[in-house]
Order: structure tokens, then sequence, then C-alpha cells
């Protein structure tokens, strides 16, 4: 129970960036909406950086499964404020964003994960790229010169 009080600070530290980023947006500037939509991802980022030295190994991987429909949220959010949403708009856009966001994180999901190594390891593991720079304990390379096309 430690973490709440520093969770709560994190938590209202993204709020106040958002905030302040919503303050200074005007409605129908193209530039406006880049800026705020700029600093509220940065806000999450930082924040969700800021969790990460936070949480337990555990809570950390239960706020990873969760991420999906926080994003979902907070762009729901970021179309409600900008674009003036009705409720029933809202309610539309929420579930068309999670739907979205799912669907792009199950087509990512193999791009993610960890591919197996190719080959048999590193050039370093194989001895063919010395850890210590030096090019004198390599075994030397046998060179082939066919002497009837160097002369002819």
């Amino acid at each position: 129970m430690v973490q709440v009080p520093e969770v709560e600070k994190t938590n209202l530290a993204a709020a106040r960036r958002i905030q302040d980023a919503a303050l200074q947006w005007k409605a129908g500037d193209k530039d406006s909406i880049h800026s705020l939509v700029q600093q509220a991802v940065h806000a999450f980022t930082a924040r969700e950086s800021d969790l990460r030295a936070i949480l337990t190994p555990d809570q950390q991987a239960l706020f990873q499964q969760q991420r999906i429909v926080r994003v979902a949220e907070m762009q729901t959010r970021l179309m409600q404020t900008t674009l003036k949403l009705d409720q029933a708009q809202t309610a539309k856009v929420s579930r068309l964003n999670l739907d979205t966001a799912r669907s792009m994180q199950s087509a990512l999901a193999p791009a993610a994960a960890p591919r197996p190594r190719r080959g048999r390891g590193s050039l370093k593991s194989m001895g063919l790229f010395p850890s210590t720079g030096s090019w004198s304990r390599m075994p030397p390379v046998p060179v082939r010169v066919r002497t009837e096309q160097v002369c002819a």
C-alpha cells in the first residue's frame, strides 16, 4: 500500500499535463490539435514510465495486459474533447476505439513476439569478431591466387 501515494502523484502529474495541453487547444487549428495530441501522448508515456519504477513485476504484467483498454479510453477522451461529441457519439466512438485497438494488438502480436535467433550465435561467440578489438588472435585466412589468371 506504500505505492498508492506514488501512483496517485504520477496520475495527477499526467492529468495536469493533459489539462494544460487542453487549455492551450484552439478549436479548428490543426497545429493546436497536433500539439494537444503530442502533449497527451507524452504525458501518457511519461506516466507509464514512472509507473514502471513503482510497480512490482506482477503488477507491471497486469498493467501491460490492460494497456490496450487505457489507450482506447484516452483516445476517446481526446476525441470527445476535440470534436465535442455528445454522449451517444462518445459511446459509439468508445466501442469503435476499443475494437480497433484490440484488432491492432492482435495484428501486431506476432511482430512483438521474440523471434528465434538464426544461425549459431554472434560473431563474437563464433570467434569471428574479437572482443578485444585486436585482430592478431584471428587465425590467418588462406588466400588462393590462381597464377594463370594473374600472369595472363
